[in-house]
């Protein structure tokens, strides 16, 4: 039999395949006007919207783009500002001509100052930030018009926005970043998967093998269009050529001519937040038999992905073991009874930022372990009689 399902599946396996002319089928009815590029959208045709651009070499993408593209410092204080102390350096790109730029977040996180350091050798103050996401790893600021030697520059080079949603695996893509300070350095690959879910489906990232390095962090990932897609990163440790980027789409309905505020005032309403940060579970109150699991989703409202650690007070009882992430802020502990008795498990947050005089958060899990123990044997048993035996 021949199902209108085989039509649908045939149909939908046509529309991939290039044609006698060349272009893909989806192509060329997305540039004759059968197809709309709203049907596209979100779609796993919307790589159609691309359909009739312009291709570039990597030769032609970097000397497009580069002039775009900048270095960062970071400071953590005012006294290491003048010394000239970095505390880290990263990558950045602008996205308009009045300075607009995305860098990455966990780049900024924990700094009060920041200078970027342009492809013509000058030195310009990070003015402020306009928004960021400590979840999605990815900040909007604006470099100052006026650089360190008081000269000022009426536009910058800037990168056109892509469509993240756009990508398809094998599509060739480009990274322009400062690898280990290697400034300006572009390397080549492939997208892997264009929604990669590292913990959390909310926020699904490019997993793609364009060679990055810490220092990377913040650079441009580029199509083969010239358009900028993603933000870089990160990179899987234990793989090979896994590396990851923020897709440009979560910009969407950001409000990118925000005055803004200063990296110093950032600094304080991030430590403000982390300073309130609790712990959460349920429950609190926890029975099992000896070999028996069970699991408790742990979660917190620390700003970003907290680092949390788990201490037993009696090893012998019990045992625990994390999960995976269910969310970027939520997380399975798992609990295994191993000798009855009762203990408890405490959860706290590895990385607070509190006084000396005052207690970190903390969640304690209260954990029962029921089950007999193996019966001694009787010291006084008559000769020939076994000891009494438990059920």
């Amino acid at each position: 039999p021949f199902l209108r399902e085989d039509l649908a599946l045939m149909s939908c396996t046509a529309l991939g395949l290039n044609t006698v002319e060349g272009p893909r089928l989806i192509d060329r009815l997305y540039l004759s006007g059968a197809v709309s590029g709203e049907a596209l959208e979100n779609s796993r045709f919307a790589a159609a919207l691309n359909a009739g651009r312009r291709r570039y070499s990597a030769q032609e993408l970097y000397q497009r783009s580069v002039s775009a593209t900048f270095y960062m410092e970071t400071f953590e204080d005012e006294a290491a500002l003048a010394a000239e102390e970095a505390g880290g350096n990263a990558s950045g790109f602008f996205i308009a001509a009045d300075g607009l730029a995305l860098v990455s977040w966990h780049q900024l996180d924990g700094k009060r100052f920041a200078r970027v350091h342009t492809t013509d050798g000058r030195v310009w103050p990070l003015d402020s930030v306009v928004w960021y996401d400590c979840l999605r790893d990815i900040a909007v600021v604006r470099v100052s018009s006026t650089d360190l030697e008081g000269n000022s520059a009426r536009r910058f080079p800037w990168l056109a926005l892509g469509n993240s949603g756009a990508l398809e695996s094998g599509e060739a893509v480009y990274a322009i970043g400062a690898p280990l300070g290697q400034r300006f350095s572009i390397s080549e690959g492939i997208v892997s998967l264009p929604r990669c879910v590292v913990d959390d489906p909310a926020y699904p990232c490019i997993l793609n093998t364009a060679s990055i390095s810490p220092g990377s962090s913040g650079g441009v990932l580029l199509n083969s269009f010239g358009d900028a897609v993603g933000v870089l990163y990160g990179s899987y440790i234990a793989g090979t050529n896994m590396h990851l980027s923020t897709p440009l789409d979560c910009l969407e309905g950001v409000d990118l001519q925000a005055a803004g505020t200063t990296l110093e005032e950032v600094y304080n309403e991030v430590a403000a937040l982390r300073h309130a940060a609790q712990i959460f579970g349920e429950p609190t109150e926890l029975e099992l038999e000896a070999g028996e699991e069970q699991q408790v989703l742990i979660s917190s409202d620390w700003p970003g992905q907290p680092i949390l650690r788990f201490t037993v007070d009696d090893g012998s009882l019990i045992s625990c073991r994390w999960g995976d992430f269910q969310t970027k802020q939520s997380i399975y502990l798992y609990i295994i009874g191993e000798e009855p008795g009762e203990t408890e498990v405490s959860i706290t947050l590895d990385d607070w930022k509190g006084g000396e005089d005052e207690e970190p958060p903390a969640l304690r899990i209260h954990v029962t372990v029921t089950g007999e123990t193996e019966p001694e044997a009787a010291a006084d048993a008559p000769e020939g009689e076994e000891p009494p035996q438990t059920d």
